[in-house]
């Protein structure tokens, strides 16, 4: 999947003054091939910290509703964030669901609430957060 340096940028300046001004406690970016993440992450971190917002690289995604493993399997995702505990939060849910799925209990139940979870941590509403299980 071929990507625009210029498209990504906007993307990610958009989500870090979203992130900035505490709209979002998380923000995620495109779903990036690795090659392109590389070449385009020095860009990225100089555009996110121009609004004092920190990227982590997250080569491995959790997996739920919302960020469904088979679709974004080999692909980076940038994760903009303000304050150090929130992407403790979702490294923390990220273990939580790994656990679960070692155990081979991440069913249909828990995989409903790690969905829920994640679209708090990124700061969806509540009633969007319902529309979405809902679908």
């Amino acid at each position: 999947m071929p990507h625009n340096i210029d498209f990504e940028t906007g993307v990610l300046t958009a989500f870090a003054e979203c992130v900035q001004r505490e709209a979002k406690p998380l923000a995620f970016s495109s779903p990036l091939a690795p090659d392109f993440a590389k070449h385009f992450l020095e860009k990225a971190k100089n555009t996110v910290e121009a609004f004092d917002v920190s990227l982590y690289v997250e080569e491995s995604i959790v997996d739920t509703d919302f960020s469904k493993r088979e679709e974004l399997q080999g692909l980076t995702v940038f994760i903009l964030y303000k304050y150090a505990d929130d992407l403790k939060a979702y490294l923390d849910f990220k273990a939580q669901v790994e656990q679960w799925e070692q155990e081979n209990r991440y069913d249909s139940r828990l995989r409903r609430l790690a969905t829920a979870d994640l679209c708090r941590l990124l700061g969806y509403s509540e009633k969007h957060i319902e529309v979405m299980l809902e679908e």
